[in-house]
């Protein structure tokens, strides 16, 4: 029992900065979901809120990465974590992004903007939520992993690391679904691009969760594998 605690602690030791991040990709997918729930393309003060509030959160996610870079450099076998929050970043970096977008579109950039393509919108926002909060759920179990788990934790873990791939599949055809429908109802050039610059951005967050659930995947596995080999010898 005192070895599988100690293994429980180390392990949530070494999955807490990657919670932590993950907070951060939540708060901002769920911002701007909340946001194109509530109208805020079209709310310029709403939507500059948020995008400074998203760049808060990004700059906190940002120094997570710098704190486990500091921490690797001293205990060597913090090395695949520090990939793994770095390529977790990378959403953080395209959801901070698409808010900052929404503010732009908010100063009258929505000419066009019709119930059809806000659906859209919407449902690519929901679908990236869903990613973040899979991904999350991933990190929660996978810090309890080991080679004497419960066969359902790791059932538990490879389906929110799978709920995430198809996220990320439906993502891409959300993204050209309101890519068509931009092309199809606004004219504005201005519009346009900047339109299609945050469903991308959006599509882009799912892209780095799918890369982070990968490379998470891989490190639990060789984890759970490593140590149950070291108790066979």
């Amino acid at each position: 029992r005192l070895l599988l605690t100690r293994h429980v602690r180390r392990h949530r030791d070494e999955f807490a900065l990657l919670g932590e991040h993950a907070a951060f990709c939540h708060a901002l997918a769920a911002g701007i979901r909340d946001a194109l729930a509530h109208g805020h393309e079209t709310d310029v003060e709403a939507a500059r809120k948020l995008a400074d509030r998203a760049k808060a959160w990004e700059r906190k996610a940002d120094h997570l990465v710098m704190r486990l870079r500091d921490q690797t450099a001293t205990t060597p076998r913090w090395q695949p974590f520090l990939r793994l929050i770095e390529c977790a970043d990378d959403a953080a970096d395209a959801l901070e992004e698409a808010a900052f977008l929404l503010s732009l579109i908010a100063e009258d950039h929505c000419k066009g903007w019709n119930d059809e393509l806000r659906d859209a919108l919407r449902q690519l926002a929901d679908k990236v939520l869903e990613a973040t909060q899979d991904h999350v759920r991933a990190l929660a179990v996978a810090c309890t992993l080991n080679e004497t788990s419960l066969a359902e934790d790791h059932n538990e873990f490879l389906a929110a690391c799978w709920r995430v791939v198809n996220a990320e599949r439906q993502c891409d055809t959300l993204t050209r679904d309101a890519r068509r429908l931009f092309t199809r109802y606004v004219s504005d050039a201005a519009t346009l691009s900047l339109g299609n610059d945050f469903a991308a951005a959006l599509e882009a967050s799912t892209d780095a969760l799918l890369r982070t659930g990968y490379a998470m995947r891989g490190l639990v596995l060789t984890r759970i594998g490593a140590e149950h080999a070291g108790r066979q010898a």
